[in-house]
């Protein structure tokens, strides 16, 4: 009687003790899955086929201006900030950006990627005008004038389209702004660099 007593005890021990050590192993999990680097969560979620697609590597891009990563340019007061970019290649790179106030923005196809930048330009601001149509609160940033520019496919005075670091978009902004605040814009990470201007 006494040894069933022990045999029933050593199993209800064996099975406390598997359930303390898969509680544990619960936390861990839990613990290990708050704990994600701030790299990874700039990027968009995507599928992963492979070890090797995981873990590639990230080339860092030096930058005009990188010095005032999380910090404002001294003159336009434009913020720039520490991004991480996957090109069109697949290829992952890391550099200091300029965060412009944006107007509006397109995105362009990727067959218009290496496009010289009186097409793109032209493309955004046919989606600009078509947008302008069908969104009231979009038309009131214009004044009558940069409306006709539009209408007429001219960039609104005041403003430049520029290449941001995510591939393929165009943002509007403010010319000034942006003339002032030197910085390496998408051109030269997914559209070809200045021969394709």
């Amino acid at each position: 009687m006494g040894r069933g007593c022990s045999s029933k005890g050593a199993v209800f021990m064996i099975e406390a003790m598997a359930q303390t050590f898969l509680e544990v192993q619960k936390q861990d999990v839990m613990k290990g899955t708050t704990e994600i680097p701030s790299f990874a969560r700039e990027m968009a979620p995507k599928e992963v086929h492979s070890y090797e697609e995981a873990n590639k590597p990230i080339r860092y891009v030096e930058t005009r201006n990188q010095s005032l990563e999380n910090d404002l340019h001294p003159i336009t007061g434009v913020p720039f900030e520490k991004k991480i970019i996957e090109l069109p290649s697949g290829e992952i790179v890391e550099g200091v950006f300029p965060e412009f106030p944006v107007t509006y923005e397109v995105q362009l196809d990727e067959q218009q990627y290496l496009d010289s930048d009186a097409r793109q330009f032209k493309t955004a601001i046919g989606k600009l005008a078509q947008e302008i149509e069908n969104n009231p609160d979009l038309q009131k940033k214009f004044t009558p004038e940069q409306l006709e520019q539009i209408k007429y496919g001219e960039t609104p005075e005041g403003y430049v389209w520029h290449h941001s670091e995510q591939p393929g978009v165009l943002q509007l902004v403010d010319k000034d702004l942006h003339d002032k605040s030197g910085h390496t814009g998408g051109r030269n990470l997914w559209g070809g660099g200045t021969e394709h201007r």
